[in-house]
């Protein structure tokens, strides 16, 4: 029985995080945790949506960010190696919410 409210609480718990607008970490099982994205604008929010202060401006090669890519844009692949390059001298405050979380779970887990 202990059990079975333990696991109602986990998953109200994670039903909670996926609506919250506040990124979260979860521990499903031992070393597994769930960890969500900040919320923008009542919708699912990937990466790359934190990073518009950098895809709004940023040209390579001629072409604009579009998450999909195409023939005359570049897309998540082609920002990610430019972010990996440039990380010194980006402003990426917008992912600290993100960090802080993976911080935190390895903190609880090493």
């Amino acid at each position: 029985m202990k059990k079975k409210k333990a696991k109602e609480r986990k998953k109200e718990s994670l039903k909670k995080s996926l609506n919250d607008f506040t990124p979260s970490a979860e521990n499903i099982l031992e070393n597994i945790y769930f960890l969500t994205n900040p919320q923008l604008e009542d919708k699912n929010t990937e990466i790359e949506d934190l990073l518009t202060n950098i895809t709004n401006h940023l040209e390579i090669d001629g072409k604009a960010f579009n998450k999909d890519g195409g023939k005359n844009n570049f897309g998540k692949n082609i920002l990610s190696q430019y972010v990996y390059k440039n990380y010194r001298k980006l402003d990426l405050n917008s992912l600290k919410p993100i960090l802080d979380n993976i911080k935190d779970v390895k903190s609880k887990y090493f």
